[in-house]
């Protein structure tokens, strides 16, 4: 019910009143109440993508400083929640170079050009992923650590190869780094 209120505020100051509490009865009766019997991070991550979503969306219709931050700041602890966000940054990326190229060929023929506001508005998208990264920079350092991938997931690696339920409780165990990866662990290439 927090997360419900703390979206509902988010959503005032991007969308307006209406456009938020739309937002929010959309996202509590379609996503939370479904949901939130089950799996309470699940709750964390969806508001957590939701604002980071529209925060994306708005940076790249209107790119600000302040925005980029904490939209840097958000990418960061949904990565932290659930590492899902991926394509989601990556996409954000994409869309923002394209907007970049777009006004940079619209504005170069134009005297009002200036590589100087061009060149911020790229810092302001370029803030997002920086941020994102340098916060999670010691997550990643740990798990390079540990699993000798940054990126190393035991869902990706082994639970999403898993076929029934009986075979996922018993691999359950991976998560743990300290009991070590069973030589018969279900992976890519053996699926």
């Amino acid at each position: 019910m927090v997360l419900l209120v703390i979206l509902f505020f988010f959503g005032i100051s991007m969308l307006g009143i209406y456009g938020s509490l739309l937002f929010t009865w959309i996202v509590g009766w379609t996503i939370f109440v479904f949901k939130c019997i089950y799996v309470q991070p699940e709750m964390l991550f969806y508001a957590l993508f939701l604002m980071c979503f529209v925060l994306l969306w708005r940076q790249i219709i209107n790119p600000t400083w302040k925005r980029g931050i904490i939209a840097g700041v958000l990418v960061a602890a949904a990565y932290f929640v659930k590492s899902a966000l991926s394509p989601l940054l990556l996409l954000f990326v994409v869309c923002y170079a394209i907007r970049l190229f777009v006004e940079l060929k619209k504005k170069m023929t134009t005297s009002e050009f200036s590589w100087k506001g061009w060149g911020l508005d790229v810092g302001k998208g370029a803030i997002i992923p920086a941020l994102g990264l340098v916060l999670m920079s010691p997550y990643f350092a740990q798990t390079a650590t540990v699993y000798d991938s940054p990126f190393w997931s035991v869902h990706s690696k082994h639970l999403m190869w898993q076929e029934d339920e009986t075979s996922k409780k018993r691999w359950r165990i991976l998560s743990d780094p300290e009991n070590g990866i069973p030589d018969d662990a279900p992976i890519f290439q053996t699926y």
